[in-house]
């Protein structure tokens, strides 16, 4: 019997995260073959084609890694915005008095850090998921 067409739908169920038992029973309805047959011929799959099945995976974290990575640069670069808006606004104003400032910054500052540190955690996510991609088997 030829398994090539079936070893290569077998790795791409592994790859999409099939349930095991689920993909058992599909190689045991296309070949005739009884349970354990199949779970063996499943099991020497996953452990041969290690690369290949994790191949299958690696588009959706390079998705992710980028989402995140560009994501968290906007995020940086609006929080930096929010905080100094109101800085940029009130520069020129030499008589303003320190309580009216902090009450004009004061939110300012709390949701630019809360972003900032979001942003911060982010970029340094996508930049730690992106070396794990490089990372030597």
């Amino acid at each position: 019997m030829n398994t090539d067409g079936l070893k290569l739908d077998v790795i791409q169920k592994i790859g999409d995260g099939v349930n095991p038992d689920d993909i058992i029973l599909t190689v045991c309805h296309r070949t005739g073959w009884d349970w354990p047959q199949a779970e063996a011929f499943v099991e020497e799959i996953d452990f041969s084609e290690q690369e290949q099945i994790t191949n299958r995976r690696l588009g959706l974290r390079w998705v992710l890694m980028l989402f995140f990575l560009v994501g968290g640069t906007g995020v940086i670069v609006f929080s930096s915005m929010v905080m100094l808006m109101p800085v940029m606004r009130r520069w020129g104003d030499v008589f303003l008095h320190p309580i009216d400032l902090v009450r004009e910054l004061g939110m300012s500052i709390v949701v630019g850090y809360s972003m900032l540190t979001l942003g911060i955690s982010m970029v340094v996510g996508a930049i730690l998921s992106g070396l794990t991609l490089f990372r030597s088997p």
